[in-house]
């Protein structure tokens, strides 16, 4: 898809400037250092995430990654994180955008690069994060009133699509092992979750996917 110039200048003034004739960074520790997508207005058969939802994550490849032994990703995968999450540092070197993060702040990956918003149940949630699609948002009270756009009640039920492969148990000198704890939430799991939790993605249809830790799952129903 071909990038919408004055949305990607936008992003790119807000970044920090790396010294010209800087072509490489090499990432410490658990740090992924990734080439953001960019970016066009419309989302339907355009790039998976708009710029302009700032509560919403956004793609991109990842370009090298930390020395961490707990680092999961490799270079070349695709990857969906919170733009302005807590640690996400956007830089623009030679003229193009790139972020480093920690690995704990990526949301999941997808099959390939350039996922379009058709893609979306195709993202893999990572460690113990869950690809949930949330339930309709209620259109009227239970007294029968309509309620307008504005007052409808956000959804915190969903169902899970997919869940991640969960963290490593931790051994008892407080170190992670190579046994992993799985996310007690398999697929078809019936949700409901901290309202205001995750991160929101709609598909071209107006579904609403939410990207979600484990803990945010208040508990579970038939």
């Amino acid at each position: 898809a071909v990038a919408a110039r004055p949305a990607r200048r936008v992003a790119a003034r807000c970044a920090l400037e790396l010294p010209q004739g800087v072509t490489t960074l090499k990432p410490l520790e658990d740090r992924i250092f990734v080439k953001v997508a960019e970016v066009e207005e419309k989302t339907e058969g355009g790039v998976l995430l708009p710029s302009s939802a700032q509560k919403r994550p956004t793609s991109g490849d990842v370009v090298s990654v930390g020395p961490a032994p707990t680092v999961t990703l490799k270079q070349g995968q695709t990857i969906i994180y919170s733009k302005f999450g807590i640690g996400v540092e956007e830089l623009n070197m030679g003229g193009e955008l790139y972020a480093l993060l920690r690995e704990r702040d990526v949301l999941g990956t997808m099959p390939r690069s350039g996922a379009t918003v058709d893609d979306l149940s195709e993202i893999q949630p990572i460690a113990d994060r869950l690809l949930v699609v949330a339930d309709g948002e209620a259109k009227e009270t239970k007294g029968g009133l309509l309620l307008t756009g504005t007052a409808n009640e956000k959804p915190a039920t969903g169902k899970v699509v997919r869940a991640g492969p969960g963290v490593p148990k931790m051994g008892e000198d407080g170190k992670p092992t190579n046994e992993m704890e799985p996310v007690p939430y398999p697929a078809g799991t019936k949700v409901v979750y901290f309202k205001y939790a995750g991160s929101d993605i709609k598909d071209k249809d107006g579904n609403t996917f939410k990207l979600l830790d484990a803990e945010d799952i208040l508990g579970t129903y038939a």
